[in-house]
């Protein structure tokens, strides 16, 4: 069939931290061979480490405000690349985040701050978001009351 075609799919499944290369070839009866050359670099999945892995304040009267600290480890062997932090979720505009994390050697740390200051009574909720690529990513839970 002279315009047939069809779809080969690769699976890239490293088995450690490093750079890969292949080729993939492809032959036909009378086609002749094509090459597609294929790379990829290995990361650890759980290169990024948090500590706590959920934050829940004490309640905190509305107009209050109380802080706690999330501490970031690259637990590998080789560095990540720049960290983003940002909060997702109905009540995020309750929590405030300041931090200076930048890329991280293997065994480097970062803090990251988080305020928390209720806009209404009532449990607020938003989750803490964490990502390097390469690095992962990291998703904490941030829970807090608001009290009259």
């Amino acid at each position: 069939y002279p315009d047939a075609s069809c779809v080969v799919r690769v699976v890239f499944a490293p088995s450690s931290i490093r750079d890969y290369a292949a080729t993939l070839e492809i032959t036909a009866e009378t086609g002749g061979t094509s090459t597609v050359p294929l790379a990829g670099f290995g990361v650890d999945p759980e290169q990024l480490q948090v500590e706590p892995t959920a934050v829940t304040f004490a309640p905190v009267a509305l107009g209050g405000f109380a802080t706690a600290q999330v501490i970031v480890t690259n637990d590998s062997t080789a560095p990540t690349a720049d960290i983003q932090v940002f909060k997702t979720g109905v009540a995020s505009a309750d929590f405030a985040l300041s931090q200076s994390c930048g890329p991280l050697d293997p065994g480097e740390q970062c803090t990251i701050s988080i305020g928390f200051k209720p806009r209404e009574v009532g449990r607020r909720e938003a989750l803490l978001n964490i990502v390097a690529n390469p690095g992962g990513t990291r998703l904490v839970p941030l829970v807090g009351d608001g009290t009259p």
